[in-house]
């Protein structure tokens, strides 16, 4: 029986007042990628980190293209994380948080019947990068959101599925799928870096020196036991 356990940890950042910090600067809105775990706890976290800043930020959820489109035509001032290789669909200057936000594991996970696994498609998620990479080639079954994706593995639609461990780990331990899946292939270990558009390198700066000063995020990571990878 597989153990899930998943952490984040946190130095508080409620205490810190940055008060004295200019403001004039601050971008006003991010967008994620909706439906994702992932994207609540970074939410989470940035918007603290911007509050300590002396900025506040609307953060909206997005399909993943829809998401690149916003950032593309100006509708939001950045993305709250992606990928490096995500870098050449931007079609504006943009500045890169200098160390990532999150790194996290990238997995494929499939269904315990090893037949079910292989007969049905894998699921992935529109937008994301490394997953419609991965499924170049591969028969697969495209969803709107993580979210989407672990309900279609419940309802037997996909007999596997793209996803970071720990979004896994987290729907597990808060709502359960109904058939635990199998971790069956480590993707890649991915370095989520937080972008904003290049007019807002001054607020950068400020982000990524706090970040480093203050261990505000730190590695997500799943622990289990021995026989849960396959």
């Amino acid at each position: 029986m597989m153990r899930w356990i998943f952490f984040i940890s946190m130095l508080s950042i409620s205490s810190v007042s940055f008060a004295e910090e200019k403001k004039d600067d601050c971008p006003g809105k991010i967008s994620s990628i909706g439906e994702s775990v992932l994207a609540d706890t970074g939410e989470r976290i940035l918007k603290g980190v911007y509050k300590a800043l002396g900025c506040e930020v609307v953060v909206e959820a997005l399909p993943g293209r829809r998401a690149l489109a916003a950032f593309n035509n100006s509708s939001v001032d950045g993305e709250l994380y992606r990928l490096r290789i995500a870098e050449n669909k931007y079609k504006r200057p943009f500045v890169r948080s200098e160390t990532p936000i999150f790194t996290v594991r990238n997995s494929l996970w499939t269904h315990p019947n090893n037949d079910l696994a292989t007969k049905l498609p894998i699921g992935y998620v529109r937008g994301i990068l490394w997953q419609e990479k991965y499924m170049d080639g591969r028969r697969g079954k495209i969803f709107n959101s993580v979210e989407d994706v672990f309900l279609a593995f419940d309802h037997g639609e996909v007999g596997a599925f793209l996803s970071a461990d720990f979004s896994v780990s987290s729907y597990q331990a808060e709502k359960g799928f109904q058939t635990e899946p199998s971790r069956a292939e480590k993707i890649n270990t991915a370095s989520l870096y937080h972008y904003l558009g290049a007019e807002f390198t001054p607020f950068m700066k400020r982000f990524s020196k706090f970040i480093s000063d203050h261990s505000s995020f730190s590695e997500m990571e799943v622990s289990m036991d021995e026989d849960f990878v396959n």
